[in-house]
């Protein structure tokens, strides 16, 4: 995972509420998954400029990033 400045991300505590996780069981596996999640504590630092280098007339394409093979598994039971 990479952030501007490696900057580590914050979770959205909405996000694990038991309501929206298949109840309290649900949420505490995503809880425990992201808090396990070493990539999410040590992200690289993505430079300000890399979407949009200097000189670049056109926007990149941003892939859309991969999930932890734990992570995939807990979302795909939803």
């Amino acid at each position: 995972m990479a952030t501007p400045d490696g900057v580590v991300p914050t979770v959205d505590q909405a996000s694990l509420a038991p309501e929206v996780n298949g109840g309290q069981e649900g949420a505490d596996r995503i809880a425990a998954v992201l808090e396990s999640a070493a990539e999410l504590r040590r992200p690289i630092k993505l430079h300000r400029w890399a979407a949009n280098p200097p000189g670049c007339q056109t926007s990149a394409t941003v892939r859309k990033p991969r999930l932890p093979l734990e992570l995939s598994g807990v979302l795909a039971t939803r």
